[in-house]
């Protein structure tokens, strides 16, 4: 079967139903395109099926196993064959098929796990000695039978997962074991068994082969909260040479999901590092990214990464996720907004164009009067009060009347901010005369007057004559207080 998919679980579901399956490709892609849990659903429909057929047969035999001998049981699982014996121990009190099973051979046990229903032979495993696990595990890794040891990782003691991590040298092949564990719950359990030294080695073999990046990603991304932190920390410490091809592997097998979950539990202090790889430059891989957090749900996550970048790789982020339409624009403004991000959002706006701020200017979201707010409470702060001016005159009348409102809370503050800002902007007084020209309310007008008339001589003097060129003045001095 040819890799016919790049999303890797229905990747793992395909391997899985090729044990039970014999398909020409177009019924393999026809069967990736079903999608993961449909594809789950065939197989566990096909080996209960396949495992109940006969079942009160071998039931039946499995009963009269008990006038034997452990030993003559032994030998009449060699002479009936792997797949016979996988079907009656399957049937047999777990106890006494674990006798049975300490008398026969690793490679022969191997076969009969392949052959075995899962669901009836987890006990099986589970109490069998941890040297017989670990000769088994070593034939099954010489055989390459990942697939196989993965699905029974999870039945396996404490004991009998330490004696095959120790003899077991190959970090890839444990890797491989990990990707193929159904129990993702257990998994992070059977990880958290393994001391820090070897679970580095373990990732670094991921990083260390391309092939195994995707491994090495998938396993990070289903291990619970802190061990993601624990192996993320890991995978950032590698060499720009590595990350770079992490990038690459993301972007060719549509990762970002798992890689944007990972980066946004690992130590802050390799944000910087990886998100200002060489391979970001990439426009491609940019509008990749910015669309998998959008569709991922996960642009809260990403934009303190975004923050880390430089300004250059800033600027393209910027543009790359205007590019993609007023969904994505919208759906940045709703995440910075929902986790207090506006200082960054701020700093992308710089970069934006004449058109794209038009387009920032005409978002939903851009006239919701919280999301007005917070903007100029941030603009205010930040020092960026020109920018928000600038957006400011692209809005609607309503629009500008909501920002004049807001700045007008508090007793005139953030007008007060804008007013002072002005002095060292260009055409700042003019801005702000424009943005409050649209208020024919004499009480927002007493209030626009009182602020105005807290100002110095030439600071009055400059807004009265920029108000002058709006057809604000003649109002406002109407409203002026006496």
């Amino acid at each position: 079967m040819n890799d016919l998919t790049t999303n890797l679980e229905i990747q793992i579901e395909l391997e899985k139903l090729e044990q039970y399956l014999t398909l020409n490709d177009a019924t393999w892609q026809a069967l990736a395109d079903a999608g993961t849990n449909n594809l789950r659903a065939l197989r566990e429909h096909i080996e209960q099926e396949m495992y109940d057929q006969h079942r009160k047969g071998f039931q039946h035999l499995a009963s009269w196993t008990r006038w034997l001998s452990i030993k003559q049981l032994a030998k009449l699982a060699y002479a009936v064959g792997a797949k016979m014996a996988a079907r009656l121990v399957g049937e047999m009190d777990p106890y006494f098929a674990v006798k049975v099973a300490r008398r026969l051979t690793p490679d022969f046990l191997g076969e009969i796990a392949a052959q075995a229903d899962p669901r009836k032979i987890r006990e099986i495993i589970r109490r069998l000695p941890a040297e017989t696990i670990r000769e088994v595990a070593l034939k099954q890794i010489q055989e390459k039978q990942f697939l196989l040891l993965g699905r029974f990782a999870d039945a396996l003691s404490a004991p009998s997962i330490r004696e095959v991590v120790n003899a077991v040298k190959d970090d890839g092949a444990l890797l491989n074991i990990a990707f193929y564990m159904e129990n993702t719950t257990q998994l992070s359990n059977v990880i958290r068994m393994i001391d820090n030294s070897r679970l580095a080695s373990i990732v670094r073999s991921g990083t260390e082969n391309i092939d195994l990046w995707p491994k090495a990603i998938w396993v990070i991304d289903h291990v619970e909260g802190e061990l993601k932190s624990r192996l993320g920390n890991i995978m950032a410490e590698q060499d720009e040479r590595t990350l770079d091809s992490l990038v690459g592997v993301a972007h060719r097998q549509q990762l970002w999901g798992p890689v944007l979950r990972a980066l946004s539990v690992i130590n802050p202090r390799y944000h910087r590092k990886i998100v200002n790889l060489p391979a970001l430059r990439n426009n491609s891989v940019i509008t990749d990214l910015v669309n998998a957090a959008v569709s991922k749900n996960l642009l809260e996550e990403t934009l303190p990464l975004v923050k880390a970048m430089q300004r250059d790789y800033q600027e393209v982020v910027a543009h790359t996720a205007l590019r993609q339409g007023e969904e994505v624009a919208e759906a940045v403004v709703q995440a910075a907004h929902q986790s207090g991000q506006w200082d960054l959002i701020l700093d992308l706006a710089q970069f934006l164009g004449d058109d794209e701020r038009n387009m920032m200017a005409k978002l939903p979201s851009s006239h919701n009067p919280s999301v007005i707010e917070a903007l100029m409470r941030n603009a205010a702060k930040s020092g960026k009060t020109d920018l928000l001016l600038d957006f400011a005159r692209r809005f609607h009348r309503e629009g500008l009347q909501t920002v004049v409102e807001i700045s007008l809370r508090d007793g005139g503050d953030l007008l007060q901010a804008f007013l002072d800002a002005a002095r060292d902007t260009r055409n700042g007084w003019q801005a702000i005369a424009t943005a409050v020209s649209v208020v024919d309310a004499p009480d927002m007008l007493r209030d626009i007057g009182r602020v105005y008339q807290r100002q110095p001589p030439q600071d009055q003097q400059a807004f009265r004559e920029a108000a002058n060129e709006t057809g604000l003045w003649p109002r406002l001095e109407q409203a002026l207080p006496a």
